[in-house]
């Protein structure tokens, strides 16, 4: 619990597992993250609200985005290192005193 005591979770969502659903076959299989890591976005969502959480994911093909978490921010976690000034975003909206200069 030590660890959980946050005022904000970013949560990266990559695709390392693949699966596809029991009614389907391999050749439907998509990457999607693992599970304990959308397990641990549906703690952050509990624990601190949905405003508190930024799910960042990887944009591949066919990415089987966590399904019922409506409201949750999720923005794509590109190479490039945009995502980075999403989150400085993010956490001015809450009142973070965050300086975004050593983005550039």
């Amino acid at each position: 619990m030590n660890y959980s005591e946050v005022g904000f979770a970013v949560v990266l969502l990559s695709p390392d597992d693949m699966a596809y659903p029991k009614t389907s076959t391999p050749d439907k299989t998509r990457p999607r993250a693992r599970q304990n890591v959308v397990l641990e976005l549906g703690f952050f969502i509990g624990r601190l609200g949905r405003e508190r959480v930024l799910a960042l994911h990887k944009n591949v093909p066919n990415f089987e985005m966590p399904s019922d978490y409506q409201g949750v921010i999720y923005k794509p976690f590109d190479d490039a290192g945009a995502w980075r000034f999403e989150l400085v975003k993010e956490l001015k909206a809450l009142n973070y005193d965050v300086n975004s200069d050593k983005l550039i």
